[in-house]
């Protein structure tokens, strides 16, 4: 009986190293954006029950890595690492469920997979569980609970968690309004090249009471040079209006905007 023990152990041991070998060449394998052969190496590694592997085989098919984007296929892989507590996987499949990327959209099980991993401290997973709660969408509306994921969230600098607080804050939506910290997490977004942010940031000096077009020329500017046609448009319609000194000013205080982070741009 111990020999057979022994046999059985090193049999076990030795389909184990075969595995982590295999999961290491499709690591490689990616790594060199050699997809279809990470898939032949991940597939049997993940049928066996390794959460790395389907976690990577359900991201490469929903980003379509290796082949045209695959929701179903990519739900099917979450769930089996997400079963085995990784939190990737479980955010990644409450995002698909809610989203209906793989069919009908299944709150109720969306909603498990995202409080699962948002209470292990994923970011992502706070951010869409605070979306859902912000509009409503599979659950009872609620901007408090909105309020407090989204915060969490942008402690972990997510970018569109900074932009939903200062929506929030903006409207006074869960939170008292609160112009000033609405325009603090813009500023967050936006440096982190969030769009929306930086048109809220335009929109708050171009439609203020009172504007203030000397720093609306300022984040136009700045949106324009990420390449947004829009504000490059507003910028060449505000130097052709504005008077020298006004352009110059605005001019002078983008680098400092932009050398503090965007904290000191106001």
């Amino acid at each position: 009986m111990a020999g057979r023990s022994w046999v059985l152990a090193l049999a076990f041991s030795l389909i184990a190293q075969s595995a982590v070998a295999d999961y290491r060449s499709g690591l490689a394998a990616y790594m060199r954006n050699d997809f279809t052969t990470a898939i032949a190496e991940w597939t049997p590694v993940a049928t066996q029950g390794d959460a790395r592997a389907q976690f990577n085989l359900g991201l490469m098919a929903e980003t379509g890595e290796g082949a045209a984007p695959d929701y179903a296929a990519a739900a099917s892989w979450y769930r089996l690492a997400a079963d085995q507590g990784d939190v990737r996987a479980q955010s990644n499949l409450g995002v698909i469920l809610a989203t209906g990327l793989a069919g009908a959209a299944d709150f109720p099980e969306a909603l498990h997979w995202l409080r699962l991993a948002a209470d292990q401290g994923d970011a992502a997973a706070r951010f869409h569980l605070g979306a859902l709660y912000e509009s409503g969408t599979g659950v009872a509306q609620d901007d408090a609970e909105a309020l407090r994921l989204f915060t969490l969230a942008a402690e972990q600098n997510i970018p569109d968690a900074h932009h939903a607080l200062g929506r929030m804050y903006a409207r006074g939506s869960g939170v008292a309004a609160d112009p000033a910290e609405a325009r603090r997490h813009y500023r967050a977004a936006a440096a982190q090249g969030h769009v929306g942010a930086l048109h809220a940031l335009i929109d708050i000096y171009q439609n203020g009471t009172p504007p203030d077009p000397i720093t609306t020329l300022l984040w136009a500017t700045i949106a324009a040079a990420r390449g947004d046609a829009a504000a490059a448009d507003l910028r060449a319609r505000l130097e052709a209006t504005l008077p020298q000194p006004d352009i110059d000013t605005a001019r002078r205080r983008i680098m400092p905007c932009i050398g503090s982070g965007y904290t000191t741009c106001d």
